[in-house]
């Protein structure tokens, strides 16, 4: 059984891995269990973590470097990338054999608002969840 919660932001240097750490590890599982899956419910024998990097607004990059072009960047994937793996291959495949891409990655552009040095402050690295 697992949960994804979409984190809470961390700093990288003090995140506890340790499952059970924080009162929601345990917590979620054990109140679906109660509720959907009674004779399951019990002590959790093994629980685990992990911490994961994303974007402020949660959107992947995918562009080429603002200023070497000769350079493509694919980054901010974690926790669901994995599902557009071949189209984000493909689209990367484009962006460095040809320069460009059929695919519109507007959205993932490396100069979106959201990525840009007057937000910087805010925290990419979230943790818990699994």
């Amino acid at each position: 059984m697992g949960r994804y919660d979409n984190g809470d932001a961390i700093d990288p240097s003090y995140y506890n891995n340790e499952f059970g750490a924080y009162l929601k590890d345990k917590k979620d599982i054990s109140e679906f269990l109660a509720k959907y899956m009674k004779q399951a419910n019990g002590d959790i024998n093994v629980g685990k973590t992990c911490m994961f990097t994303n974007t402020p607004d949660e959107n992947f990059i995918i562009d080429t470097h603002p200023h070497h072009d000769h350079i493509a960047i694919a980054a901010g994937f974690s926790g669901h990338g994995y599902k557009f793996s071949s189209a984000v291959g493909e689209a990367l495949c484009d962006l460095v054999t040809g320069g460009e891409t059929k695919e519109d990655l507007s959205l993932f552009k490396i100069t979106r608002p959201s990525l840009q040095p007057e937000n910087k402050d805010k925290t990419f690295t979230k943790a818990r969840g699994k």
